[in-house]
């Protein structure tokens, strides 16, 4: 956990701990609003940058969600204020129409879909928020409310991915005010959204007692202090989990997971969980994961249960006794929704359905990748085969699982993308090659 910095404007000379790390990145996007959080990360790493790596090629982004009148205005004045600073920026828009409820959970999804397309388009290595000590230790109070696991209660990552995204949280350790007392001390103005203090919204609510909260101990500091040791712990029970998954789970090509529940069923329950979490998100690839709850019921089910099946986040759990052990198979179900049918360009990279990704080489034509047919590639094939990815030129298929050196010649590459999330859940390393998202 990196140590909380003293009071007062941040200094020049607290930058290269404050960004530790980024050395070696090559390009980056900076996410900007144009509130004092994201402002002052745009002017402390522009700063570090001259320092530092004058080479690091950086973007600027803010995104305009359209939800107030001066939105587009003030992006507006996020790029100019950017591009004074020498970077370039980009203000992207979130079109069409908006929900009547959930307008932040909304919001917050648009607002990352926008920025990952954009971190795709310009070839970013990954994308750098201005989340501070304050978000932590409201991030950790709102999910406590919640009933909240060890993973929720350890708030926000210094590192992380969001769906296909690199992000970067350098500021976690820094309070809001230290922030706002940086930019007044070199006259940078910003703006306020005016939703920050409407009490409709969990956080408004929550910072209407920070008073009464500070007045008895609970300060932003302290809270974000325990988040970072929750952290800690969770890490090390992931280096459990990792253990526990090299000799208790095998995934073949098609992404299906076989588990040895005779085995399992011998773990820590918590280690259990963490497992059928995992196995779930990546074999059902979906972006909304199930709730804790029904995660510990369906491993509750899976340690005792002789034989039967479950589905959760678009996964069959099929169970059975098989030569006096008893093992589990975990596929991605099918039936309830279409699978997706995308077009892939030359040099780019599709994470298909959320669970494989499929790369073409450059200077190949076009390509559509589409599921297998119902009937997969014949009576031997393997049953799940009819959930995984093909590759179609001209109406011909000319790429699949069941032909990986027709696929290579093709030019293609099929793997399964869930493989490292199941096996080492905390590798937060991204394909060599962008991916972009099919579903």
């Amino acid at each position: 956990m990196r140590e909380r910095m003293s009071a007062g404007p941040i200094a020049e000379s607290e930058l290269a701990g404050l960004f530790s790390g980024f050395e070696d990145l090559q390009a980056i996007g900076l996410a900007v609003s144009g509130g004092p959080d994201s402002m002052g990360l745009m002017h402390l790493y522009a700063r570090w940058r001259q320092l530092y790596r004058p080479d690091q090629r950086a973007m600027v982004l803010t995104v305009d969600h359209g939800l107030r009148p001066e939105s587009a205005a003030e992006s507006a004045a996020v790029v100019e204020a950017a591009r004074q600073l020498g970077f370039t920026a980009e203000a992207l828009h979130w079109t069409g129409s908006k929900p009547m409820t959930g307008i932040q959970e909304a919001a917050r999804a648009a607002r990352y879909r926008l920025l990952g397309e954009a971190a795709r388009r310009h070839g970013l290595d990954g994308l750098v928020t201005a989340h501070t000590e304050d978000d932590q230790a409201e991030t950790l109070l709102m999910r406590l409310a919640r009933g909240s696991g060890l993973d929720g209660l350890a708030g926000m990552a210094n590192a992380t991915r969001i769906g296909d995204s690199s992000v970067r949280r350098p500021l976690l350790g820094v309070a809001k005010s230290r922030l706002m007392a940086t930019l007044d001390a070199k006259g940078v103005s910003y703006s306020v959204d005016p939703s920050n203090t409407d009490p409709r919204f969990e956080r408004p609510r929550l910072r209407a007692v920070w008073p009464a909260l500070e007045s008895i101990g609970l300060t932003a500091s302290r809270l974000a202090r325990s988040a970072g040791r929750l952290e800690r712990a969770r890490q090390a029970l992931e280096m459990v989990s990792d253990q526990w998954a090299g000799m208790a789970v095998t995934v073949d090509a098609c992404g299906v997971a076989t588990v040895d529940v005779q085995l399992l069923a011998d773990a820590p329950e918590e280690i259990v969980v963490r497992l059928i979490q995992r196995l779930v998100a990546s074999v059902g690839g979906s972006d909304a994961p199930p709730s804790l709850a029904k995660i510990e019921s369906l491993a509750g089910w899976l340690v005792v249960a002789q034989e039967g099946g479950r589905t959760l986040g678009r996964t069959i759990v099929t169970l059975a006794c098989n030569g006096g052990g008893r093992r589990a198979a975990f596929c991605r179900e099918t039936g309830r929704e279409p699978l997706p049918v995308v077009s892939l360009g030359p040099g780019e990279t599709l994470l298909w359905d959320g669970r494989f990704h499929v790369t073409l080489e450059a200077g190949r034509d076009p390509v559509e990748v589409r599921p297998h047919a119902p009937d997969g590639g014949g009576r031997d094939a393997p049953w799940a085969l009819a959930a995984t990815p093909v590759a179609v030129r001209d109406g011909v298929v000319v790429a699949s699982l069941l032909a990986p050196d027709a696929s290579e010649r093709a030019g293609i590459r099929l793997a399964f993308a869930g493989r490292d999330a199941i096996f080492a859940a905390g590798d937060t390393r991204k394909p060599k090659n962008k991916p972009k998202t099919g579903r």
